[in-house]
């Protein structure tokens, strides 16, 4: 059995990218969330605050803070015809975070070794299965009409009311109940 070069485990890694896929820059929003989630997937946890930065910053911890670079571009080689490759959006995210992954799980670990290109496959692994380039991030807009809310609201806030009337008429009644015998233990007590 041969032993399997770093230049083969990237050719792994890039595989593991679905055929054909276009970079696409996830909004601000979707990244913080994906950086979150990816976060808790790997390292579990809390995940620190996420600042989103941008320019030629890598997507990095900072003082206690985690920056999320979701425009920049990186270099990825050349591939088989001898081309630049250069990637970016999410492919560059999560090869950023999992680099900081590996480092937090393996310190004193190589930074480009076979470790860290598995922990870079899972988080792409995770990345497409949950399916972040479709938008699967981006928050649920409904089409409802004010009117719909307000009288949703009003329903809502009725049902509490009632709620509450019932209680204090339940209370009343038993304080009601207690009262009688209370008064009736009084008389038995003064004759």
């Amino acid at each position: 059995m041969s032993k399997v070069t770093i230049r083969e485990w990237y050719e792994r890694v890039n595989s593991t990218w679905p055929a054909g896929l276009v970079p696409t820059v996830p909004t601000e929003y979707e990244a913080r969330r994906g950086a979150r989630a990816l976060w808790r997937a790997i390292l579990g946890g809390r995940a620190p605050e996420v600042e989103i930065t941008s320019g030629n910053r890598y997507t990095w911890t900072h003082k206690g803070k985690l920056r999320v670079n979701p425009n920049r571009r990186e270099y990825a080689g050349r591939d088989a015809q001898g081309n630049e490759r250069w990637i970016g959006g999410w492919q560059a995210i999560v090869h950023d975070l999992s680099h900081l992954f590996h480092r937090r799980l393996n310190p004193g670990a190589r930074p480009h070794g076979a470790q860290q290109a598995r922990l870079e496959i899972r988080c792409i692994k995770i990345v497409v299965k949950r399916g972040w380039f479709t938008g699967s991030l981006l928050p649920v807009v409904l089409d409802v009409d004010a009117d719909t809310i307000k009288a949703n609201l009003k329903a809502k806030r009725l049902a509490q009311v009632e709620a509450g009337i019932k209680r204090w008429t339940t209370k009343a009644k038993r304080a009601a109940t207690a009262l009688k015998k209370l008064e009736r233990e009084r008389r038995r007590l003064t004759k």
